[in-house]
Order: C-alpha cells, then structure tokens, then sequence
C-alpha cells in the first residue's frame, strides 16, 4: 500500500472525488503502524537505560491526558467494533506485523519500484510443535524489555525525585511485555493434532445398531465423526455399543433429509453423557462425504449461528484472553535456543 501511495497517489489523480482520494489516503497510511509501534516498543527503554525523556510529562500530567485518552480510545472501539473484533487483538496483529513491517516501508521510501511481492506458502500441515523463523525479534525485544524493569529498579534508587515517571514507564513497560509474550505464543507453531474441523450442531440424531436404535442430540460434527448425548440416560449405552462397535448413524443433510452413515464407536466420557462415533472409510464412501461437507462448510445459516452465540467480551477480559491463551501457547525454551542458534549463524556469516 505504501508502494501504491508513493507510486499513484490519490491526489494526483484526477478521476478521484475528494472523499475517495481520501479513503485512498486512510488506507495507505494505515500501514505506517510499523513505525508508531516500533517507538512504542522502544520509547520507555530509552528512558530506563539513557534517561531519554521521549515522552516528557510526570505522573499527574499522564493521568490526566494520556490515561483518559487511551481509556476513551479502547472503549470508542469497543462500541463500534464489539460485535465484530475484539479488543487488543488489532494491537497483537500490529505487534506482530511492525517489526517486519518498517524495513520493507523504509526500503520502499527509498527505492519505491524495488520491493517484490512474495506468495506467502498455502496449504502446509504442521506434523510438530516448532518455532516459526519469525520469533527472532520477538525473543530479542522481549528479552531487552525483562532488563527493562531491572533498569527501573536501579534507576529508582539512582533518582527517587523521578519516581512517579519511573513508575508510569515501568507500566508502559509491563504492556509492552505482555504483548510481547503474546507475539512469542503467536510464533509457537504447535502440531495440529485434529484432522479435521468440528462444529457444534445440537441437532438430532439416531445411533441405530442390528436389533435397536438409539436417539440423542448430535454436540458437534465433524468428517472424522460425532459426539452424542444420548436421550435416555438411564440406559447404559456404553456397554452395548462396546460389545456391538459397528453401528449406524442416523442425521439430516443441508435440507432435513435423513441419511445413514456406517460408524464405529469410539469412546464415552462424562459418566456416559457424551458418546463418541467415528466414520467408517469415507474417503472411499464420496457420496456420503459429499453430504457431509455441504453440512459443516456449505450451511451458512449454521456458521452465522456459531458466530453470534461467541459472547462479546470486554476490554479486560479480552485483553487476559490474549495473554492467558498466549503464555499458555508460547514454548520460551524453543525460542531462545532457536534465536541464539540463528543470531550465531548471522555473526558467523557477517565475519567471513
């Protein structure tokens, strides 16, 4: 986009009403991010190493410009965009982006018909856990920003008169480190242990074997099978599906249409509240798979379903999603030892 700008800049063109050349504008700018993220990062280090005073106000003038300013910002997107984004997770899309970001920006500015567009990959399984080439100025920033707080911790004893403002960088300082810890969980590539996708469904359905059949509402569906909760609890299902495996299961295409599938129990779980069936050989069987990716891919009323049942949550709750699911996700070990094995392959080559 910023090539595009430089390159065919709104207002030069003459066909371009003024509020386009402007949504044109807005657009373009947008991804000048990099830059203002990158200060973000960078700004209250300088102030806990050099005493750099990039932003120069104390704790009260803080509290009264900048603290209700990014409060009314948060909550000005959280009314407006809610229902479709949630909070904090366009400040982990920048951080993440940022650091690649600004290099090809500044490679544009200075040589605008340079830079190539590359493909990115499409289609790749992850078989196991691995850290993606990407972590590397995640794992470096953040370990510059763990000094950080052993720097605020000197410079509080070295200049105690400054302690409001040491205190407010320092929490400018943790933001940064808890975002960060999100942008290492992103670069964590974990195997992907499910083959395929599940959606829930809580639809009917019928487990029908040689002498009976069974009803219950179908949890979720996915290609690989189903979970069910059976009607009557009362009966131990469980048993007979062990001693009689190969059963089969009774559900409704995209138009109500009932169809058989042949299955094979799997397990029980949940006191027997929960039954799990597998497909048998639906690769083979193309008809019934076709049936079955027209139910999880092509009903659109029960994607809009799912999408409006996810419940809205708020800045703070967003924001703890973010960091519990990231840190939960994040392998450090993996990516320090990837990032000092990488940074020793770049001093080696830079010294040959």
């Amino acid at each position: 986009m910023v090539q595009i700008f430089i390159l065919k800049n709104p207002f030069l063109s003459k066909n371009l009403k003024w509020y386009q050349q402007l949504s044109y504008l807005s657009a373009s700018f947008f991804w000048f991010f990099a830059y203002s993220r990158v200060i973000f990062y960078t700004a209250p280090l300088l102030y806990l190493f050099f005493g750099l005073k990039i932003y120069n106000a104390n704790a009260i003038e803080m509290l009264a410009y900048v603290v209700p300013h990014m409060s009314m910002a948060v909550m000005m997107s959280y009314f407006l965009y809610a229902k479709v984004r949630n909070p904090f997770f366009s400040e982990l899309y920048e951080t993440v982006l940022s650091f690649f970001t600004l290099p090809a920006i500044i490679s544009v500015l200075l040589n605008p018909r340079s830079p190539t567009f590359n493909v990115t990959p499409k289609g790749q399984e992850m078989m196991e856990d691995h850290i993606s080439d990407l972590a590397v100025p995640f794992v470096i920033v953040f370990t510059l920003v763990g000094f950080g707080f052993v720097a605020s911790v000197f410079r509080l004893l070295m200049y105690p008169y400054e302690a409001d403002v040491i205190l407010m960088t320092t929490g400018w300082n943790l933001l940064n480190f808890l975002l960060l810890i999100a942008a290492i969980g992103v670069t964590s590539e974990k195997k992907e242990v499910r083959k395929s996708i599940r959606i829930p469904m809580n639809t009917h359905c019928k487990v029908i074997t040689k002498d009976n059949e069974y009803s219950g509402i179908m949890g979720d569906l996915s290609e690989g099978g189903i979970n069910m909760t059976p009607d009557n609890l009362e009966i131990k299902l469980e048993d007979i599906f062990k001693k009689e495996p190969s059963v089969e299961l009774e559900i409704a295409d995209i138009d109500g249409i009932p169809f058989r599938i042949p299955s094979k129990f799997l397990q029980a779980f949940g006191w027997g509240k929960n039954l799990v069936f597998i497909f048998d050989d639906m690769e083979k069987n193309i008809v019934l798979r076709q049936k079955l990716v027209q139910i999880i891919y092509g009903n659109t009323t029960k994607w809009k379903e799912i999408e409006d049942d996810k419940p809205i949550m708020s800045p703070g709750q967003s924001f703890m999603f973010i960091v519990k699911q990231s840190y939960k996700n994040a392998m450090f070990k993996e990516a320090y030892i990837f990032t000092f094995f990488k940074m020793k392959d770049y001093l080696i080559k830079g010294n040959r």
